[in-house]
């Protein structure tokens, strides 16, 4: 159940204490590109021997596994204790948090327990009622805007001005924020609309690289992509007004930090049967279009053999010719499949193979086959001597990657 507000969550952390206020913390919002910040952040703190947690969502293989500490992953164990501890907390207090909130409250309680000194916390949807946003004014170092497009919109609003507002929510009075500045200019509009009352904003670009740690490059990321380009601009922004209070942060952990950075699912290369597999959890337009950018690029490299093999499944409600139209092209193959249950988020359902059907109704000369799962789909791509990308749906992704074990 997706249920927006701050009251339960907050009811919720005053019984347990606060654990939210025990720590420092990044706050990041935005539609794409915000978990591969995270991800920069977070490493470069790991590696500054600063004792950092990172909240990411939704999680990728394991509903644990979106808690990590100092770049792993928190032992099943403890997450099911903290987890536990917060059930019977909320059960006495006759509180009926969301499942999201729960989650929230969970990684919080881990990160007191483990003494994390700063967590780097992504926003689950929008940001001004999330269940991220009772991080206090005091305890946020910084707060960071990425990309906005349109998705949500039930929730968010149905233009990017009103949903750049929800994201810009988590503004919060004297707190630096950070704004990718590739934005939309309708985006742009709707961040400052908000935030500029409260805080003054930057925004993020080429000149980010001339930073404070001396001059930086682009191609220091490992990520794949040309969009991370931005992202860790917006990141590298962030890092200095971080270094300002830990000057451990500096240019040779920030170098390293970002040349270690890993951020799994997106724009992943992997194996299947020695056939190599792209991975990548785009699920809106914007993102669809990143990735249609990549795949003509780095894969549509022969003029003799350009078409590609989609493995595709999407969540219930994708506007899937949207999408689709950002990559599909005249010539490939689209196999589509449902994904499994996604583990404490029973609302999410995988999209049926008769309306991605429609949503690929439009496309010329694209053969369309069914598959029952993810296994069944791998052997029908596999079977086929195109470059194969499974991608819609960053759940379909964590099916590829439990099967695989990685």
């Amino acid at each position: 159940m997706i249920d927006l507000g701050l009251s339960r969550i907050s009811r919720l952390l005053k019984l347990l204490g606060n654990p939210q206020n025990r720590f420092k913390a990044v706050h990041v919002a935005g539609t794409n590109g915000k978990g591969s910040i995270c991800a920069y952040i977070s490493s470069v703190l790991t590696v500054s021997h600063i004792k950092t947690g990172r909240f990411t969502s939704p999680h990728l293989a394991y509903v644990w596994d979106c808690i990590t500490i100092d770049g792993k992953a928190v032992e099943k164990s403890d997450f099911l204790s903290a987890k536990a501890k917060i059930c019977e907390v909320a059960k006495n207090g006759k509180l009926e948090p969301t499942e999201f909130e729960m989650l929230t409250a969970t990684a919080f309680e881990l990160f007191m327990e483990h003494s994390v000194e700063i967590a780097v916390v992504e926003v689950g949807l929008g940001g001004r009622l999330d269940a991220t946003n009772v991080l206090c004014p005091e305890n946020v170092l910084v707060s960071v805007i990425s990309r906005v497009g349109m998705d949500h919109e039930g929730f968010l609003g149905d233009n990017l001005r009103a949903i750049a507002k929800e994201k810009a929510g988590i503004a919060k009075i004297g707190v630096p924020l950070i704004l990718d500045g590739y934005n939309d200019p309708d985006a742009k509009m709707g961040v400052r609309d908000v935030a500029e009352y409260v805080t003054e904003v930057t925004e993020s670009g080429t000149d980010s690289y001339r930073s404070d740690f001396g001059p930086l490059e682009p191609s220091l990321s490992p990520l794949k992509g040309t969009y991370q380009a931005e992202n860790l601009a917006a990141a590298v922004d962030a890092l200095e007004i971080v270094a300002q209070s830990y000057p451990q942060v500096q240019r040779d952990s920030v170098v390293a930090g970002i040349s270690a950075t890993e951020w799994p699912g997106r724009l992943q290369m992997c194996h299947y049967k020695s056939r190599e597999v792209l991975l990548d959890g785009a699920h809106n337009p914007q993102a669809a279009r990143l990735l249609g950018e990549y795949i003509d690029v780095s894969m549509r490299n022969e003029p003799s053999n350009n078409h590609i093999t989609f493995i595709l499944g999407f969540s219930e409600g994708k506007n899937v010719s949207e999408i689709v139209q950002e990559f599909v092209r005249s010539g490939d193959t689209v196999i589509t499949t449902g994904f499994s249950a996604v583990e404490g988020m029973p609302w999410v359902k995988s999209e049926t193979h008769e309306n991605i059907l429609k949503g690929l109704q439009g496309l010329e000369n694209v053969d369309i086959l069914d598959a029952g799962g993810i296994q069944v789909a791998l052997e029908k791509a596999a079977g086929r001597d195109t470059p194969i990308v499974v991608c819609g749906s960053l759940y379909l992704v964590a099916d590829y990657v439990r099967l695989e074990g990685r």
